[in-house]
């Protein structure tokens, strides 16, 4: 399988989740990276607990980590167990607002 996440573009990504009422934003980072800096509105469910997490299953995740390739890997985990998800990328691309 090749994984195409480093060309993720979180500004696209973010525009696609804004437009999607049924949407939720989900970092898939460690709780330690997610409270250093997250973006505004994402919840926390970091990748390895992705396989057990119960709630959301009817929303489409929308979900990114640093660089994007935890956040692919999250994503076909997801479609494997039936959910829709988008792999936004990585916020390291990402310019906040300090």
């Amino acid at each position: 399988m090749l994984f195409d996440w480093k060309r993720k573009d979180p500004y696209k990504g973010l525009e696609k989740f804004s437009q999607d009422p049924n949407g939720i934003l989900v970092d898939v980072r460690i709780p330690e990276e997610y409270h250093l800096k997250h973006l505004d509105g994402a919840i926390n469910i970091p990748l390895a607990d992705i396989n057990n997490f119960q709630k959301y299953n009817d929303k489409h995740w929308y979900v990114y980590c640093l660089d994007g390739f935890r956040a692919e890997i999250a994503m076909y985990r997801l479609r494997n167990k039936g959910i829709p998800a988008t792999n936004i990328g990585g916020i390291a691309r990402y310019r906040f607002n300090s």
